[in-house]
């Protein structure tokens, strides 16, 4: 279970999940992150412990929002004054189905909302499927092109190595709960 795995949720809400789990003795710890694919609420944020060796479980985890750009963990008093009709969860009773290549996990809030979700490992260290266009071999000829693209639906940034995907150093190599190591 060590690393980082994504997939879709749906239920009350949909949108992705990822969860960034390190191996710590008997356990896994880390953290989850519910993006809704509603842009005005906001990410949901919980700190995770998983025991080893139970394909089955059930955890009750707390609930934070935070805030979409820097990740910050938004007050219950910012909360009602930025998402004035929301009403946020303050923890999911969740359950666990986890095999070696994909978790399948179900929860129910306090609120009453609910969701499943089917996520798989992400496969960081692998090469990327992208192919580069070849048309493009300059600064600015990828300007050019960048700027065709829908607003906000894409995010570019450097890599050493052009069959490298897109995920973060840290991630390539092999550690998962980026919190835990800030």
């Amino acid at each position: 279970m060590n690393g980082q795995w994504i997939g879709p949720f749906t239920g009350t809400n949909s949108g992705t999940l990822v969860l960034e789990l390190d191996d710590v003795g008997n356990q896994y710890e880390g953290v989850a992150y519910a993006y809704n694919a509603i842009r005005d609420q906001p990410p949901i944020f919980a700190e995770l412990r998983i025991q080893k060796d139970q394909p089955k479980q059930k955890v009750r985890v707390q609930l934070l929002p935070i805030e979409r750009g820097p990740g910050t963990i938004i007050s219950r008093e910012n909360l009602a004054k930025t998402y004035p009709t929301l009403t946020a969860a303050n923890y999911a009773d969740t359950e666990w189905n986890i095999s070696p290549s994909r978790i399948s996990i179900t929860w129910n809030t306090d609120i009453g909302t609910n969701g499943t979700a089917q996520i798989l490992k992400s496969e960081a260290a692998s090469d990327s499927a992208l192919i580069p266009l070849p048309s493009i071999s300059t600064w600015k000829e990828f300007r050019e092109y960048a700027v065709t693209l829908t607003p906000y639906r894409f995010l570019f940034r450097g890599q050493e190595d052009k069959r490298w995907k897109l995920r973060t150093s840290f991630h390539r190599t092999g550690r998962a709960s980026i919190p835990k190591f800030s």
